[in-house]
């Protein structure tokens, strides 16, 4: 986090892609993070509740979508860490610029290549049908970040609050869900929500944040967005901003649950086919517990029976012949 007094925090309009605007009640002396934790709590409320973000959550999206959502994750980090590196000396960005703990592109980069099964993911078949024709509502997304990036670049805060927050809290519970339904063991396909440890240096603890080191990660980004920003309607701007971001991602889960894109198809490489074996089928497992037994074991069965019924002969002939 940086020291000193930071200068005064001008937002330039950017009327080519407006804000979503928030309510004229709100109290804009509250610190930075506490009003845009009040200010979005209904469009994140929103966002959670969307199909695709269930599906996701619950890990009943199809591999394909699985795999389309990670690459679109992949353009909108891409295109707002572009920005937050361009501008890491704007006074509203700069607290909270930490490129080696927080950057998700270059994990996202590593888990399409698992995903995908190739280090140049981006020549799959997959990949390049879907970004040869992206959704509209990722267009939309990198739109809205370079042209903040380019106009008013404080307004990155927001969306960096919106995914890097998120990541940090829910996406830990997505990480568990996305591996057990894909099959995805040893960490591999799920770097994007690995986290180092705050102040660690570049590479260095990576994979090692527990839910606590994270929680400390969040403390310290809101302080950060708190000490860049401390103007009212620098905060309003931040606020009706962070709204937008929130109404970009649940268009983009929305798109998980609208009719799939003309894409190729794409097994999951990591779960094996069904087998027809007796765990799967009752009338199976019935039939080999009822199969017939070894020879040896037969035998070992009839030598009583054998026996009993060779004594019984005797004792009738004994009668027969008068023997007793």
């Amino acid at each position: 986090m940086s020291s000193g007094t930071s200068s005064p925090v001008t937002f330039l309009p950017t009327p080519s892609a407006p804000s979503t605007p928030v309510s004229p009640d709100l109290d804009l002396s509250l610190p930075t993070s506490a009003l845009l934790r009040i200010a979005t709590a209904a469009a994140h409320s929103n966002a959670e509740e969307s199909g695709g973000a269930k599906l996701l959550v619950g890990g009943q999206l199809e591999y394909a979508r699985f795999v389309q959502f990670t690459i679109c994750l992949h353009e909108v980090y891409s295109e707002l860490e572009r920005g937050l590196d361009e501008n890491s000396a704007n006074p509203a960005l700069a607290p909270t610029y930490n490129p080696a703990l927080l950057a998700r592109t270059s994990a996202l980069s590593s888990d399409l290549a698992h995903l995908l099964q190739t280090p140049t993911w981006r020549k799959h078949p997959f990949t390049q049908a879907l970004l040869s024709s992206p959704p509209a509502t990722l267009t939309a997304y990198t739109s809205r970040l370079r042209t903040i990036a380019a106009s008013s670049p404080e307004l990155l805060l927001s969306h960096a609050y919106v995914r890097y927050l998120g990541d940090l809290s829910g996406g830990q519970v997505i990480k568990r869900s996305v591996a057990k339904a894909y099959g995805l063991s040893g960490g591999e396909g799920l770097e994007f929500f690995e986290f180092g440890t705050l102040g660690g240096a570049k590479g260095k603890g990576k994979g090692e944040a527990g839910l606590g080191e994270m929680k400390r990660i969040k403390e310290w980004y809101r302080d950060g967005m708190d000490e860049g920003v401390k103007e009212e309607k620098a905060k309003a701007a931040l606020a009706a901003e962070a709204n937008t971001a929130f109404r970009l991602n649940s268009s983009l889960f929305a798109s998980l649950t609208a009719s799939a894109p003309s894409l190729p198809p794409l097994p999951n490489p990591f779960l094996a086919a069904p087998s027809f074996t007796a765990s799967s089928n009752p009338w199976v497992a019935l039939a080999q517990q009822h199969k017939p037994k070894e020879p040896r074991d037969w035998l070992a069965l009839l030598w009583p029976f054998l026996i009993g019924l060779g004594v019984a002969h005797a004792v009738v002939l004994a009668k027969v012949w008068g023997w007793f």
